[in-house]
């Protein structure tokens, strides 16, 4: 369903992981990448690029081992894109 509702509205692939990003680290800020484009069903290149994207506008930090820690911003991103996704 959450999938449909981005083809919806728009959102970009880098969009899309940052909002299954925030999910996927809960109430943490911690995640792993291969796991939410595993959940996104992204190839590891797809996923990785959108890793690359969103660490370039300081949203994601890439940590050892295949952890991500996503920062303040993009939590906020996240937060507000999820919003749009239930208003749509």
């Amino acid at each position: 369903m959450a999938a449909k509702n981005w083809r919806t509205m728009g959102l970009s692939t880098s969009q899309r992981f940052l909002v299954e990003a925030n999910r996927a680290a809960g109430a943490g800020d911690c995640f792993r990448w291969r796991g939410v484009g595993e959940i996104l069903g992204y190839s590891d290149a797809q996923a990785g690029e959108a890793v690359q994207s969103l660490g370039d506008r300081r949203l994601l930090v890439q940590l050892a081992d295949g952890e991500v820690r996503i920062l303040a911003a993009g939590k906020v991103l996240a937060e507000k894109l999820e919003e749009k996704l239930g208003a749509g």
